[in-house]
């Protein structure tokens, strides 16, 4: 079958509950919102939201098509390494309600994880399946909009620093962290070890204790309702809103907001994601 050098590909639409309701329908030239939220659009061929191609005047699931002559459609280097499959996923996001922080393992953690799922027979809807596939997924980031994101663990003096000014962190901080701190300066792995230790301790703590710290700071800030979204006080009033535990409890994820970097992407500005690097 000889292909064509332009295909016509119909994306799919994702309605996961933080999308909006305009943006993407606007893109698509729907004359009205969506009465359902609009999260993601997808252009590929991910078997959970496959593209659809036009070609001679019939239409078929993307992956279905490259199937039929993956040589001819992804070029013979690039469906060899990738064993006949699109090595990719373009989305375009709109994002009502924050997302939730992320860390995208590496290829070989994704193979791992996903075959050990598999054996367990854990069904890909099930709220404790973590890999859906066997790819690793670093990811680009390109703002159409202004976009404010949580990108990479922030340098360890300026964590120092955030817990000391943040009232409420301060006991997340070891009594001896600026002496070890100090001491592994010049030494990357033991640097990591510093960070890892306190990212666990934060991840792990009791729920009582995590409650404990939180609850302070979140009255606080709904007493001074921080406006600048440049600031992560901003982002930690709106995340203990948007993310309420049941009987009160606090997200522990409040925590990362003064832990990562926050960054603000202006309209073509973009990031980069690597795969094991937390999101």
């Amino acid at each position: 079958m000889k292909i064509p050098g332009l295909l016509k590909l119909h994306g799919t639409v994702q309605h996961y509950d933080w999308g909006g309701f305009d943006f993407i329908p606007k893109l698509l030239n729907q004359l009205h919102p969506s009465p359902k939220p609009c999260a993601e659009l997808w252009m590929g061929s991910h078997a959970n939201g496959p593209s659809l191609v036009q070609i001679y005047g019939l239409t078929t699931d993307l992956d279905k098509f490259i199937a039929c002559a993956p040589k001819d459609i992804l070029g013979e280097a690039v469906a060899k390494r990738f064993q006949n499959r699109l090595p990719y996923l373009f989305k375009i996001l709109d994002a009502r309600k924050m997302l939730s922080i992320q860390a995208h393992p590496t290829l070989a953690q994704a193979e791992a994880g996903f075959e050990r799922e598999e054996r367990a027979r854990v069904s890909f809807t099930a709220a404790t399946r973590n890999y859906k596939d066997r790819n690793h997924k670093p990811e680009v980031h390109v703002a159409l909009t202004d976009f404010w994101m949580l990108h990479g663990f922030r340098p360890l003096e300026e964590i120092a620093g955030m817990m000391k000014t943040v009232q409420e962190l301060q006991l997340l901080m070891p009594a001896d962290f600026p002496e070890r701190l100090t001491a592994a300066e010049g030494n990357p792995s033991v640097r990591a070890g510093l960070l890892r230790a306190l990212y666990e301790r934060v991840m792990t703590m009791p729920q009582s204790e995590v409650d404990w710290l939180l609850n302070p700071l979140v009255q606080r800030l709904e007493k001074i309702n921080p406006t600048d979204k440049d600031q992560p006080d901003f982002w930690a009033l709106r995340a203990a809103c948007e993310f309420p535990l049941p009987d009160g409890h606090r997200d522990r994820g409040i925590f990362s907001i003064y832990l990562l970097n926050l960054l603000r992407l202006r309209p073509g500005e973009a990031t980069f994601q690597p795969a094991g690097v937390l999101l």
